[in-house]
């Protein structure tokens, strides 16, 4: 496993999924347009030509996923804060 470390973020990039990228990038591509739905892509804030994130900056190197397909509960306040925040309508 590659792993890189600078400042504590961690990035992995192996065995990443190279479909998931693509259907990613399909899916901004074609709700960019859409009125109704706003298309926030985890991915291209999570990873990098370096790898995704492995662990949460900031967070003493907890873990930013528990496996394939579910965040941590440190990394889903990360996104929370960090990535989705920004799209959420005040009330």
């Amino acid at each position: 496993m590659q792993v890189r470390d600078e400042g504590g973020f961690d990035r992995v990039k192996e065995g990443l999924s190279p479909e998931m990228f693509d259907l990613d990038r399909a899916l901004e591509a074609r709700l960019a347009e859409s009125r109704a739905i706003r298309y926030v892509s985890l991915i291209a804030r999570l990873c990098d030509e370096e790898g995704c994130l492995a662990t949460v900056p900031g967070r003493d190197r907890q873990l930013m996923t528990v496996d394939s397909g579910h965040f941590s509960p440190a990394g889903s306040i990360y996104v929370g804060d960090t990535i989705l925040r920004p799209y959420l309508r005040s009330h």
